[in-house]
């Protein structure tokens, strides 16, 4: 997804310096990160120390399109591999999908900013994403307007 953030857009398709996008798609695009920035900063991973550089941008947006395509995929899976679950736990196959994307979120004992400040906190990269996510509030039953369902969501398109 490297190809859509901040550097990406302004290379064509064959790396040579040509930007490809329309005057509408650009505008989008800062819209768009505007709201990943302010995603990040709702949820407390944008502290005034640590702004959300380029970098932790370009991350996010490719969390969030990982994420998105990801999810797409698990929903086209057949029915019978789709709603499997474990048992002993007491979670839907939808719940579960959501918390294996996350699980790597949990090895760390502290979530500050110094452990990974050049791609964002593992924190972030599971909650950015899932608080984006329309059928992650639907899933876990999210009320409207709070953190882990923001009103508007966004999205790269």
């Amino acid at each position: 997804m490297k190809a859509y953030d901040s550097t990406g857009i302004l290379y064509d398709d064959n790396g040579r310096a040509n930007p490809w996008n329309t005057t509408a798609t650009v505008e989008r695009y800062i819209l768009n990160m505007r709201c990943l920035h302010h995603s990040h900063e709702t949820a407390g991973y944008s502290p005034p120390d640590l702004p959300l550089n380029e970098t932790v941008a370009s991350e996010s947006v490719a969390d969030l399109v990982a994420a998105t395509v990801a999810h797409a995929g698990h929903q086209r899976l057949h029915i019978s591999e789709r709603t499997s679950t474990l048992p002993g736990l007491n979670l839907t196959a939808e719940e579960l999908y959501f918390v294996g994307r996350c699980i790597d979120a949990c090895k760390y004992k502290n979530n500050s900013h110094t452990q990974a400040d050049h791609l964002g906190s593992p924190r972030a990269r599971c909650e950015v994403p899932a608080m984006n996510m329309e059928a992650f509030s639907v899933t876990f039953g999210c009320r409207d307007k709070t953190r882990m369902n923001p009103s508007p969501k966004c999205s790269l398109w």
